[in-house]
């Protein structure tokens, strides 16, 4: 229950607080922008609060096990190494090497879950999005890495390579994004194909709204929140498909939540692991990518996982 629970309030927060808050700034009125502050501050350290009990939970529940799985366990040490490298960022700016330890331990983190759940079939395209965010979240952090040592060495070549890297991680989670819509709309029945498709329609639909010149004050204030998206100067075919990434993941974290019955030991912490997006640098980000390495883990240890796909598939073939 809580970790569903954890779900939805995440989606609330990356809503408000990717997707509307940036934009609201200047745009809004001072009495509109505190309460959407105040809102978007409570989602968020709602979520944040529930994640890390979550892992806590996982953990404790790892090593409480007289035989514990050593890929689940060295799961839960990564994900707990790197939740408290990054929690310092609550409070104030997070020191470089904070975020870049904080970075490896999460990507690990999604690389061990990875290894882990690929090895049950009931979890096998999970684990695979698992491995195409660890792989997406190196590719950030290289590029942000790249970034500052090109400003402060004055080296073009390495600003260079950090824009190449930070497009690469833009178009990637794309791509990662697209397969979970995908493997939604598979194996979910007319409810996984009727929630791929609405989070699909609705991520094209705003984006082309966007892009409108007669787009309306909401998705004027949508349009400014997107482009404020933090990364190494990209171009700006890039930072269009940096948007779209943007409102794709939410749009995936909305067909995950819509067909719980269907894989009610997955989808949450896919929901999750979508939302954090693989920005293994920033806190709330961070603790919802590998709280979800971690369940994701014990949905491929759970013998009702199979069942419940079994299932699924059974209905999808009839």
């Amino acid at each position: 229950m809580l970790l569903r629970t954890t779900a939805v309030f995440s989606f609330v927060a990356y809503v408000l607080g990717v997707m509307v808050m940036p934009g609201a700034r200047g745009r809004l009125g001072q009495a509109g922008v505190e309460w959407l502050e105040r809102g978007t501050s409570v989602a968020a350290l709602a979520t944040y609060v529930m994640a890390v009990f979550l892992l806590a939970q996982g953990s404790v529940a790892v090593f409480r096990k007289p035989k514990f799985p050593v890929l689940t366990a060295l799961t839960a040490i990564c994900s707990t190494v790197a939740t408290m490298l990054v929690a310092p960022g609550l409070t104030r700016s997070l020191p470089f090497w904070f975020a870049m330890g904080a970075t490896l331990a999460g990507v690990l983190a999604l690389g061990l879950a990875c290894a882990r759940t690929v090895q049950n079939p009931a979890t096998r395209v999970p684990g695979s999005i698992l491995g195409g965010f660890a792989l997406d979240g190196a590719l950030r952090g290289l590029s942000f890495a790249l970034a500052r040592t090109g400003t402060l060495d004055s080296a073009p070549r390495s600003q260079d390579f950090a824009r190449v890297l930070g497009s690469g991680h833009v178009i990637f989670g794309v791509l990662v994004l697209l397969v979970v819509h995908v493997w939604l709309a598979a194996r979910g029945g007319k409810g996984g194909r009727t929630a791929s498709n609405v989070g699909l329609l609705s991520a094209v639909g705003i984006c082309f709204w966007m892009a409108s010149r007669q787009a309306g004050p909401a998705m004027s204030l949508l349009k400014h929140s997107l482009s404020s998206y933090e990364m190494p100067p990209l171009s700006t075919p890039v930072l269009v498909v940096a948007s779209w990434r943007l409102v794709l993941g939410a749009g995936a974290g909305l067909a995950c939540l819509l067909p719980w019955r269907r894989s009610a030991f997955v989808l949450p912490p896919l929901v999750l692991l979508v939302l954090g997006s693989a920005s293994l640098d920033m806190p709330l980000a961070n603790v919802l990518t590998t709280t979800a390495a971690l369940w994701l883990c014990f949905a491929a240890e759970d013998p009702r996982t199979m069942w419940v796909e079994a299932a699924a598939v059974g209905q999808r073939s009839a």
